[in-house]
């Protein structure tokens, strides 16, 4: 008997299965295949009811959280979630990522650092247009998890208010000059690759 996904394949005796060896252990690492499917399948469908449920599922915190693996949540960090109501309100101010990259780089602030299991230091530096744009961008600081472009209601706390989040959303909309399809290499654009617009980072 084999069993796989809640289904079994009996046979009384191995040859009524099959009369060839290798046509046996074909059929066997089939259903093997067939079962780790099966329960990727499983994992995928759990993960997912887990996002929509507003749950974290145990990756990198993001700047302003911490971890509880414990009780599977985010934890904000006030010190860092208060420097992501900063960056939020000194990109009103100033309208570019670059002006708040720039800023908060000389205030000497460093991006957030982690610790893997197995002991390396990874992050941390310095930070670029594109750190500060996904800070502006990430909707977990409205308290939500976005699963698939959808946002559900998560288990942790908000860190800025819907408000300002709308306000620096509707600005960086605004100034998405550029986010079409990139031009080929061309000898007219000689900074293409060297230079890059400090509102949109294209």
């Amino acid at each position: 008997m084999k069993c796989w996904a809640g289904l079994s394949v009996v046979v009384y005796k191995i040859d009524r299965l099959s009369r060839s060896l290798m046509d046996f252990a074909k059929l066997l690492a089939l259903f093997d295949q067939f079962e780790r499917e099966m329960i990727a399948e499983r994992t995928r469908d759990k993960m997912a009811a887990a996002r929509k449920r507003g749950k974290w599922l145990g990756s990198r915190p993001p700047y302003g959280y911490l971890g509880d693996h414990d009780k599977k949540q985010l934890v904000v960090c006030e010190d860092e979630a208060e420097r992501v109501r900063t960056m939020f309100r000194m990109y009103l101010r100033l309208g570019s990522v670059n002006a708040v990259a720039k800023r908060i780089n000389d205030l000497g602030w460093m991006k957030k650092h982690h610790r893997t299991k197995a002991g390396r230091e990874i992050g941390g530096g310095r930070w670029r247009d594109k750190d500060v744009h996904l800070v502006l961008r990430n909707a977990t600081y409205l308290g939500k998890v976005d699963f698939k472009g959808e946002l559900y209601e998560g288990e942790h706390e908000a860190i800025v208010s819907e408000e300002l989040f709308a306000r620096v959303q509707a600005v960086l909309s605004s100034k998405a000059c550029g986010r079409g399809s990139r031009r080929g290499r061309n000898p007219e654009y000689l900074l293409q690759g060297i230079a890059w617009c400090g509102l949109c980072e294209k």
